[in-house]
Protein backbone atom coordinates (compact mmCIF):
# COMPACT_ATOMS: atom_id res chain seq x y z
CA UNK A 1 0.00 0.00 0.00
CA UNK A 2 1.32 3.33 -1.06
CA UNK A 3 2.20 6.04 1.37
CA UNK A 4 2.69 9.83 1.07
CA UNK A 5 4.81 12.14 2.48
CA UNK A 6 2.89 16.08 3.97
CA UNK A 7 4.53 17.17 0.51
CA UNK A 8 2.57 14.06 -1.31
CA UNK A 9 5.95 12.52 -2.26
CA UNK A 10 4.91 8.72 -2.56
CA UNK A 11 8.72 7.65 -3.78
CA UNK A 12 11.87 9.28 -5.69
CA UNK A 13 9.74 9.38 -9.08
CA UNK A 14 6.14 9.65 -8.20
CA UNK A 15 4.64 12.66 -6.11
CA UNK A 16 0.98 12.83 -5.02
CA UNK A 17 -0.73 16.35 -6.27
CA UNK A 18 -3.97 15.61 -5.36
CA UNK A 19 -5.83 12.81 -3.33
CA UNK A 20 -9.76 12.44 -2.97
CA UNK A 21 -11.58 11.43 -0.01
CA UNK A 22 -11.74 7.73 0.15
CA UNK A 23 -11.23 5.48 -2.92
CA UNK A 24 -10.30 6.92 -5.93
CA UNK A 25 -12.80 6.75 -9.18
CA UNK A 26 -9.87 7.88 -11.69
CA UNK A 27 -6.05 8.18 -12.11
CA UNK A 28 -4.32 10.60 -13.66
CA UNK A 29 -1.03 10.57 -14.42
CA UNK A 30 1.06 13.21 -15.84
CA UNK A 31 4.95 12.94 -17.10
CA UNK A 32 6.53 15.73 -18.03
CA UNK A 33 9.33 15.81 -20.67
CA UNK A 34 12.82 17.13 -21.32
CA UNK A 35 14.05 19.61 -18.62
CA UNK A 36 16.36 22.52 -19.94
CA UNK A 37 16.38 24.39 -16.69
CA UNK A 38 19.70 22.94 -14.06
CA UNK A 39 17.80 25.68 -11.92
CA UNK A 40 14.53 23.81 -11.69
CA UNK A 41 13.99 21.33 -9.27
CA UNK A 42 10.89 20.80 -9.44
CA UNK A 43 10.02 20.18 -13.09
CA UNK A 44 7.33 17.66 -12.29
CA UNK A 45 5.00 20.89 -10.94
CA UNK A 46 6.52 23.28 -13.29
CA UNK A 47 6.34 21.81 -16.75
CA UNK A 48 2.52 21.59 -15.38
CA UNK A 49 2.65 25.33 -14.44
CA UNK A 50 0.40 27.99 -15.87
CA UNK A 51 2.22 29.88 -18.50
CA UNK A 52 2.21 32.88 -17.16
CA UNK A 53 2.66 32.30 -13.25
CA UNK A 54 5.50 29.07 -12.74
CA UNK A 55 4.66 28.61 -8.86
CA UNK A 56 0.96 27.66 -10.22
CA UNK A 57 0.67 24.17 -11.33
CA UNK A 58 -2.82 23.57 -12.99
CA UNK A 59 -3.16 20.01 -11.83
CA UNK A 60 -4.45 20.93 -8.46
CA UNK A 61 -6.13 23.97 -9.11
CA UNK A 62 -7.74 24.33 -12.83
CA UNK A 63 -8.16 20.96 -13.17
CA UNK A 64 -9.51 19.87 -9.92
CA UNK A 65 -11.95 23.07 -9.81
CA UNK A 66 -13.46 22.85 -13.46
CA UNK A 67 -16.71 21.60 -14.17
CA UNK A 68 -16.69 20.01 -17.68
CA UNK A 69 -15.98 16.71 -16.05
CA UNK A 70 -16.08 15.82 -12.22
CA UNK A 71 -12.03 15.11 -11.04
CA UNK A 72 -13.52 15.83 -7.08
CA UNK A 73 -12.60 11.50 -6.71
CA UNK A 74 -9.71 11.74 -9.41
CA UNK A 75 -5.84 10.59 -7.72
CA UNK A 76 -3.69 12.99 -9.92
CA UNK A 77 0.13 11.99 -9.72
CA UNK A 78 2.68 13.91 -11.53
CA UNK A 79 6.10 11.75 -12.08
CA UNK A 80 10.04 12.64 -11.77
CA UNK A 81 13.49 11.45 -13.16
CA UNK A 82 16.13 12.63 -14.69
CA UNK A 83 15.15 14.36 -18.20
CA UNK A 84 18.60 16.37 -18.20
CA UNK A 85 19.01 17.43 -21.82
CA UNK A 86 23.05 17.81 -20.38
CA UNK A 87 25.07 15.48 -19.30
CA UNK A 88 27.58 15.85 -16.16
CA UNK A 89 28.73 14.11 -13.50
CA UNK A 90 24.98 14.25 -11.85
CA UNK A 91 22.83 14.54 -14.44
CA UNK A 92 22.01 12.67 -17.73
CA UNK A 93 23.24 9.19 -17.43
CA UNK A 94 20.88 7.34 -17.60
CA UNK A 95 19.27 5.21 -20.61
CA UNK A 96 15.32 5.30 -21.43
CA UNK A 97 15.35 1.20 -20.16
CA UNK A 98 16.38 1.80 -16.87
CA UNK A 99 14.79 4.95 -16.23
CA UNK A 100 11.64 2.98 -17.39
CA UNK A 101 12.39 0.18 -15.17
CA UNK A 102 12.56 2.35 -12.16
CA UNK A 103 9.21 4.14 -13.07
CA UNK A 104 7.38 1.19 -13.81
CA UNK A 105 8.28 -0.35 -10.40
CA UNK A 106 7.48 3.31 -8.46
CA UNK A 107 4.02 3.42 -10.11
CA UNK A 108 3.22 0.20 -10.20
CA UNK A 109 4.40 -1.75 -7.61
CA UNK A 110 5.25 1.21 -5.03
CA UNK A 111 2.31 3.77 -5.70
CA UNK A 112 -0.55 1.05 -6.47
CA UNK A 113 -1.42 3.28 -10.08
CA UNK A 114 -3.79 0.85 -12.01
CA UNK A 115 -4.46 -1.57 -8.83
CA UNK A 116 -7.79 -0.54 -8.04
CA UNK A 117 -11.32 -2.01 -9.71
CA UNK A 118 -13.41 0.20 -11.84
CA UNK A 119 -10.96 2.94 -11.76
CA UNK A 120 -9.23 4.25 -15.12
CA UNK A 121 -5.70 5.36 -15.88
CA UNK A 122 -5.42 8.03 -18.13
CA UNK A 123 -1.28 9.19 -18.99
CA UNK A 124 -0.93 12.43 -20.18
CA UNK A 125 2.71 13.25 -21.20
CA UNK A 126 4.88 16.17 -22.60
CA UNK A 127 7.25 15.48 -25.22
CA UNK A 128 10.48 13.07 -23.99
CA UNK A 129 7.76 11.43 -21.40
CA UNK A 130 5.24 10.01 -23.94
CA UNK A 131 7.83 7.80 -25.36
CA UNK A 132 8.99 6.79 -21.89
CA UNK A 133 5.73 5.97 -20.41
CA UNK A 134 5.24 3.84 -23.79
CA UNK A 135 8.57 1.87 -22.95
CA UNK A 136 7.34 1.68 -19.30
CA UNK A 137 3.67 -0.10 -20.80
CA UNK A 138 6.30 -1.99 -23.11
CA UNK A 139 8.40 -3.41 -20.24
CA UNK A 140 5.02 -4.28 -17.71
CA UNK A 141 4.14 -6.52 -20.71
CA UNK A 142 7.02 -8.46 -20.66
CA UNK A 143 7.20 -8.92 -16.61
CA UNK A 144 8.32 -12.67 -15.96
CA UNK A 145 8.64 -12.79 -12.30
CA UNK A 146 6.60 -13.63 -9.07
CA UNK A 147 2.97 -14.36 -9.53
CA UNK A 148 2.41 -11.21 -7.29
CA UNK A 149 4.28 -8.99 -9.53
CA UNK A 150 2.80 -9.73 -12.61
CA UNK A 151 -1.11 -9.62 -11.63
CA UNK A 152 0.31 -6.02 -10.34
CA UNK A 153 1.38 -5.37 -13.88
CA UNK A 154 -1.29 -7.22 -15.78
CA UNK A 155 -4.00 -5.28 -13.63
CA UNK A 156 -2.18 -1.57 -14.71
CA UNK A 157 -1.78 -2.63 -18.16
CA UNK A 158 -5.90 -3.62 -18.27
CA UNK A 159 -7.17 -0.39 -16.14
CA UNK A 160 -5.27 1.94 -18.72
CA UNK A 161 -8.20 3.50 -20.78
CA UNK A 162 -5.90 6.28 -22.95
CA UNK A 163 -3.24 8.43 -23.64
CA UNK A 164 -2.54 12.09 -24.32
CA UNK A 165 0.74 13.44 -26.01
CA UNK A 166 1.72 17.36 -25.21
CA UNK A 167 4.08 17.45 -28.74
CA UNK A 168 5.78 13.88 -27.98
CA UNK A 169 8.32 13.17 -31.16
CA UNK A 170 6.89 10.07 -31.79
CA UNK A 171 9.69 8.98 -34.51
CA UNK A 172 12.30 11.76 -33.34
CA UNK A 173 12.85 15.55 -33.52
CA UNK A 174 14.76 17.82 -35.30
CA UNK A 175 17.35 19.58 -32.87
CA UNK A 176 20.03 21.25 -35.59
CA UNK A 177 17.58 22.20 -38.43
CA UNK A 178 16.90 20.21 -41.75
CA UNK A 179 20.50 20.24 -42.44
CA UNK A 180 21.92 18.31 -39.52
CA UNK A 181 18.76 16.11 -38.98
CA UNK A 182 19.93 12.93 -41.16
CA UNK A 183 23.48 13.38 -39.54
CA UNK A 184 21.80 13.05 -36.13
CA UNK A 185 19.55 9.94 -37.14
CA UNK A 186 23.45 8.06 -38.55
CA UNK A 187 25.32 9.13 -35.20
CA UNK A 188 23.48 6.94 -32.38
CA UNK A 189 26.87 7.49 -29.86
CA UNK A 190 26.58 11.77 -30.49
CA UNK A 191 26.77 12.45 -26.81
CA UNK A 192 29.74 10.34 -26.04
CA UNK A 193 32.00 13.24 -28.41
CA UNK A 194 33.83 10.02 -30.20
CA UNK A 195 35.50 11.69 -32.61
CA UNK A 196 33.72 10.39 -35.52
CA UNK A 197 32.86 10.87 -39.05
CA UNK A 198 30.96 14.40 -39.13
CA UNK A 199 31.71 14.58 -35.16
CA UNK A 200 34.50 16.78 -35.81
CA UNK A 201 36.52 19.45 -33.92
CA UNK A 202 36.02 23.43 -34.87
CA UNK A 203 38.78 25.33 -34.99
CA UNK A 204 38.10 26.24 -31.56
CA UNK A 205 38.41 22.92 -30.42
CA UNK A 206 35.15 22.10 -29.95
CA UNK A 207 32.72 19.21 -31.31
CA UNK A 208 30.79 20.33 -33.64
CA UNK A 209 27.30 18.77 -35.73
CA UNK A 210 28.06 18.98 -39.20
CA UNK A 211 25.27 18.70 -41.40
CA UNK A 212 24.33 19.30 -45.32
CA UNK A 213 24.35 23.08 -44.86
CA UNK A 214 25.31 24.01 -41.37
CA UNK A 215 27.69 23.49 -38.76
CA UNK A 216 26.31 23.08 -34.95
CA UNK A 217 29.03 23.50 -32.39
CA UNK A 218 28.01 21.87 -28.94
CA UNK A 219 27.75 23.87 -25.76
CA UNK A 220 27.45 20.59 -23.35
CA UNK A 221 27.68 17.06 -23.89
CA UNK A 222 23.63 15.85 -24.02
CA UNK A 223 22.07 13.43 -21.95
CA UNK A 224 21.68 10.37 -22.63
CA UNK A 225 18.29 9.89 -23.11
CA UNK A 226 18.66 11.92 -26.00
CA UNK A 227 19.40 9.40 -28.11
CA UNK A 228 16.04 7.95 -27.66
CA UNK A 229 15.23 11.55 -30.04
CA UNK A 230 17.25 10.84 -32.83
CA UNK A 231 15.04 10.88 -36.00
CA UNK A 232 14.07 7.49 -36.90
CA UNK A 233 15.59 5.79 -34.15
CA UNK A 234 15.59 2.08 -34.32
CA UNK A 235 14.52 1.76 -30.62
CA UNK A 236 11.96 3.81 -30.77
CA UNK A 237 10.74 2.32 -33.88
CA UNK A 238 10.92 -1.09 -31.86
CA UNK A 239 8.84 0.05 -28.88
CA UNK A 240 6.60 2.21 -31.40
CA UNK A 241 5.60 -1.01 -32.28
CA UNK A 242 5.37 -3.08 -29.46
CA UNK A 243 3.13 -0.36 -27.77
CA UNK A 244 0.84 -0.28 -31.09
CA UNK A 245 0.65 -4.11 -30.75
CA UNK A 246 -0.48 -3.46 -27.14
CA UNK A 247 -2.81 -0.57 -27.59
CA UNK A 248 -4.34 -2.80 -30.45
CA UNK A 249 -4.89 -5.49 -28.31
CA UNK A 250 -8.93 -6.65 -27.26
CA UNK A 251 -8.28 -6.39 -23.66
CA UNK A 252 -7.37 -2.63 -23.92
CA UNK A 253 -7.49 -0.27 -27.17
CA UNK A 254 -6.57 2.25 -25.20
CA UNK A 255 -7.20 5.18 -27.28
CA UNK A 256 -4.71 8.03 -28.11
CA UNK A 257 -4.96 11.47 -28.41
CA UNK A 258 -2.43 14.27 -28.91
CA UNK A 259 -1.63 17.98 -29.79
CA UNK A 260 1.46 19.73 -31.39
CA UNK A 261 2.96 23.05 -31.02
CA UNK A 262 2.62 25.32 -33.64
CA UNK A 263 4.85 27.86 -32.75
CA UNK A 264 9.24 27.82 -32.67
CA UNK A 265 11.40 27.60 -29.72
CA UNK A 266 14.76 28.29 -29.24
CA UNK A 267 16.89 25.60 -28.64
CA UNK A 268 19.81 26.14 -26.59
CA UNK A 269 21.94 23.17 -27.54
CA UNK A 270 24.70 24.67 -30.14
CA UNK A 271 26.25 28.03 -29.80
CA UNK A 272 24.17 29.23 -33.32
CA UNK A 273 21.06 28.00 -31.50
CA UNK A 274 18.13 26.99 -33.40
CA UNK A 275 14.73 28.58 -33.73
CA UNK A 276 12.06 26.33 -34.94
CA UNK A 277 9.28 24.10 -34.76
CA UNK A 278 11.05 21.48 -32.04
CA UNK A 279 8.18 18.63 -32.70
CA UNK A 280 6.70 18.89 -35.95
CA UNK A 281 3.91 17.63 -36.96
CA UNK A 282 4.73 14.49 -39.39
CA UNK A 283 6.72 13.49 -36.03
CA UNK A 284 4.20 14.22 -33.05
CA UNK A 285 1.00 12.48 -35.26
CA UNK A 286 1.61 9.07 -35.85
CA UNK A 287 0.01 7.28 -32.75
CA UNK A 288 -2.34 9.32 -32.03
CA UNK A 289 -5.52 7.17 -33.33
CA UNK A 290 -8.08 9.17 -32.03
CA UNK A 291 -7.63 12.65 -32.55
CA UNK A 292 -4.57 15.40 -32.73
CA UNK A 293 -4.55 18.73 -33.31
CA UNK A 294 -2.01 21.20 -34.00
CA UNK A 295 -2.52 24.15 -31.48
CA UNK A 296 -1.67 27.91 -32.39
CA UNK A 297 0.34 30.54 -30.06
CA UNK A 298 2.12 27.37 -28.60
CA UNK A 299 5.81 26.67 -28.59
CA UNK A 300 7.36 23.10 -27.55
CA UNK A 301 7.73 24.16 -23.94
CA UNK A 302 4.18 26.05 -23.47
CA UNK A 303 2.23 23.92 -25.16
CA UNK A 304 1.30 22.01 -21.56
CA UNK A 305 1.51 25.59 -19.67
CA UNK A 306 -1.90 27.18 -20.62
CA UNK A 307 -2.87 30.56 -20.39
CA UNK A 308 -5.86 30.37 -19.12
CA UNK A 309 -8.44 27.77 -18.13
CA UNK A 310 -10.00 28.85 -22.31
CA UNK A 311 -6.73 27.69 -23.43
CA UNK A 312 -7.25 25.34 -26.62
CA UNK A 313 -4.36 23.05 -24.95
CA UNK A 314 -6.45 22.55 -21.31
CA UNK A 315 -9.79 22.13 -23.05
CA UNK A 316 -8.46 19.40 -25.57
CA UNK A 317 -6.98 17.24 -22.53
CA UNK A 318 -10.39 18.13 -20.73
CA UNK A 319 -12.39 16.79 -23.78
CA UNK A 320 -10.26 13.56 -23.53
CA UNK A 321 -10.94 12.98 -19.85
CA UNK A 322 -15.09 13.59 -20.17
CA UNK A 323 -15.26 11.29 -23.09
CA UNK A 324 -13.05 8.07 -21.73
CA UNK A 325 -14.36 8.30 -17.93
Amino acid sequence: MQVTDEDGVVNDEVVEVYAPVGVPELELIFVHGLHDNEMDSKPYLTRWSTKNNREQCWLNTWLVSQTVVDLRQARILTVTYDSSIKKNAEKGNMCIFLVAENLRYSLIKDADVGQHDSCPVLIVCHSLGGLLMKEVCVQASHVQSREEDMTKYKKFLANIRGFFFYSTPQSGLKLFGSGASSFLASQPELQDYRVEPGNSLSATGKRTLTGESSTHPLLFPLGDLMKRLHLYDTSCARTNEEFENLRAREEYKWETRGVCESNTTKVMISKDAAVEIFVEEGSARPGCRHGFWKLPNTDHFTICRPESETSDSFQRLLTFIKDLV
